[in-house]
């Protein structure tokens, strides 16, 4: 979180406790006491054991506004567009043991408007396959810009990438990302995160979680309607260095609208 009145910048939402901060939802910090937990959807610490891990982890099985979700049916509504303001920026890149992280390391404000609100980038991750679904499809890689505001309330950018031509920017940081998880490297070069944004930024929107463990809920989820290309080699690499596929299966909606 931003080091800004009360808030203080934290890195990861793919450690395993909750950060102590201001605000309704807080990014987790990585610690070695946590559970551990994983992606094997049938072994004994896989998305559906989440919530039987640690009392902390309960909401992944006990929430009603989960994320990832399949987008379909949404609701025509008025939505403002988003004020960007992403510049490019020194980052490092750290291997979380569950993603591929980027984190920002320079001073300078990433961040987006939306209503006259601010949110400032905290960290990009990746998972592959997509979590969320447009229409029952899914997509190769998915990545989130994670940005919280203020008072320490998140709001997710998601972007789903279509198979195609490679994206350029994984191929300039393959030497800055780590094998070894829990390590972190110098990106070694300026990363401008609009790198990873489509040209069209219309975007669906509803309130949803944390995909990982706590699971908090209460993050509003922007899913963009364009979808950038990834190789496939590219996918595969991205899921071989953090010892595979990272997507949590699809949550029930429990009525909840999204809109478009």
């Amino acid at each position: 979180m931003r080091s800004r009145s009360s808030m203080h910048r934290v890195r990861s939402n793919h450690g395993v406790k909750v950060a102590v901060s201001v605000g309704l939802v807080a990014l987790p910090v990585l610690t070695a006491a946590a559970p551990h937990w994983d992606y094997v959807e049938n072994g004994p610490y896989g998305p559906s054991q989440w919530g039987a891990l640690s009392s902390a982890y309960e909401t992944c099985r006990s929430g009603h506004s989960q994320s990832p979700v399949d987008v379909e049916r949404p609701v025509s509504a008025a939505l403002h567009p988003l004020d960007w303001h992403y510049v490019p920026m020194p980052a490092q890149i750290v291997n979380t043991g569950h993603a591929m992280q980027i984190s920002p390391a320079g001073e300078q404000d990433e961040s987006f408007v939306l209503d006259g609100h601010r949110y400032h980038l905290q960290q990009i991750h990746f998972h592959a396959p997509s979590e969320h679904h447009i229409k029952g499809h899914a997509f190769p890689l998915e990545a989130h810009f994670v940005h919280q505001d203020e008072a320490g309330h998140l709001a997710v950018v998601a972007v789903l990438f279509d198979s195609g031509p490679s994206l350029p920017i994984l191929e300039s940081l393959w030497p800055a990302m780590p094998e070894e998880a829990g390590a972190t490297l110098d990106a070694g070069r300026l990363i401008d995160p609009r790198e990873l944004l489509p040209q069209s930024r219309g975007y669906f929107r509803l309130s949803g979680s944390l995909t990982t463990p706590p699971c908090s809920e209460g993050v509003l989820w922007l899913i963009l309607k364009s979808h950038p290309t990834v190789a496939s080699t590219q996918v595969a690499r991205l899921a071989q260095l953090v010892g595979g596929h990272n997507n949590r299966p699809i949550q029930p909606r429990h009525g909840r609208d999204i809109l478009e």
